[in-house]
């Protein structure tokens, strides 16, 4: 998200306040999902990861516009699809674990 807001700035003014918001509203959506997961009980968890997943899924989807319409250098996308992608894979993982453990038992925030 942080890297995102840094160069978001230099996106075109057209796309600036369409494309680049919804973008940094999406993110920001990921981590307050994040954060909701953390807190809830272990009932309500898996709920929160997969909106989080859907998001960050939508996010790329808004970070590929604004590169193929030349806002955005390539090792911009690059760099952060691979941020965007680490963070999936964790989420994947939470999610995975949260499906083997029996509801109650999860971790964190309870």
């Amino acid at each position: 998200l942080l890297y995102v807001m840094q160069w978001s700035t230099n996106v075109g003014r057209d796309l600036r306040y369409t494309v680049g918001e919804d973008l940094k509203r999406r993110l920001v959506e990921v981590e307050l999902c994040i954060y909701r997961a953390n807190k809830c009980p272990a009932a309500e968890r898996r709920e929160h990861v997969v909106r989080a997943q859907e998001l960050l899924e939508e996010s790329l989807i808004y970070l590929r516009l604004l590169y193929d319409m030349r806002q955005i250098a390539l090792a911009q996308y690059a760099h952060t699809a691979e941020l965007a992608s680490e963070v999936e894979k964790q989420l994947a993982n939470w999610r995975r674990s949260l499906e083997r453990e029996p509801a109650g038992t999860a971790g964190a925030g309870e």
